[in-house]
């Protein structure tokens, strides 16, 4: 009888990158978004420079690149017992890749869990306008007050978020 041969673990694929003005389609779930240093500097204008984030929702976490540039990449904030991912769609009628939560009750948690957490709020949406001149937008989709944005830097990253505020 043969020995059965072990073989290592496959390495981690690496993510797939793409540039905001090719994105003609939703990208595949863990691909980066490149901006280059110009296109940056444009998406990030009229952003106000906050200092805390929305307890709740989507951002966008951007990493700079040497460049200038740098990745952009769709996170959640997620409350305790609760498991989220970001997903992107790309709406090709407006040219928006829209960012979204997907949040689930964490089958894991503690049997004394916080009370009952109310449903991740997509009433204000993180939309990028894609193509040459990307702009970073946030969209109402049911807010009754105002849609805003907001960026803070954490280290060497920025924290693009949007909330429903009066």
């Amino acid at each position: 009888m043969a020995k059965k041969i072990s073989l290592p673990p496959a390495p981690p694929k690496a993510p797939r990158v793409i540039n905001v003005a090719d994105i003609k389609s939703t990208p595949r779930e863990g691909t980066l978004i490149h901006f280059t240093e110009a296109q940056w500097k444009g998406a990030l204008k009229g952003i106000p420079v906050g200092k805390a984030l929305p307890k709740r929702g989507s951002r966008l976490l951007f990493t700079p690149l040497p460049d200038g540039g740098g990745f952009v990449q769709g996170d959640c904030i997620s409350m305790p017992c609760e498991i989220c991912r970001s997903r992107m769609r790309f709406d090709p009628e407006t040219g928006m890749l829209i960012f979204e939560c997907l949040c689930r009750p964490d089958p894991n948690c503690p049997e004394d869990p916080p009370p009952p957490i109310p449903p991740t709020s997509n009433l204000c949406q993180l939309r990028i306008r894609v193509g040459v001149g990307p702009v970073i937008r946030c969209e109402s989709n049911g807010c009754t007050q105002r849609c805003r944005l907001t960026v803070v830097r954490q280290g060497q990253r920025f924290v693009i978020a949007c909330v429903c505020r009066p």
